[in-house]
């Protein structure tokens, strides 16, 4: 399986209020292809709904390390 299956089954859990069932399609994107920052910024989207804030922290500076000219990492970040 692609990453970008596992992305998109992510984005239909997060569609169904699945949260669970998103962050881990969403990590599994990242686990076969560790770059992909829409995978990424995805789950710490949905760790922040989770009130996860550490994690959530520690995958926007992940997507910042691959996409450092992106403002909304860094916003995403601050918030």
């Amino acid at each position: 399986v692609l990453a970008k299956e596992h992305f998109t089954k992510g984005n239909q859990h997060f569609a169904k209020g699945d949260i669970i069932g998103a962050v881990a399609e969403f990590s599994l994107a990242i686990r076969k292809q560790p770059d992909y920052v829409l995978a990424i910024v995805n789950r710490g989207n949905l760790y922040t709904l989770q009130k996860e804030y550490l994690l959530a922290m520690q995958d926007y500076n992940l997507a910042i390390n691959y996409a450092p000219q992106s403002p909304q990492l860094y916003y995403n970040r601050a918030i």
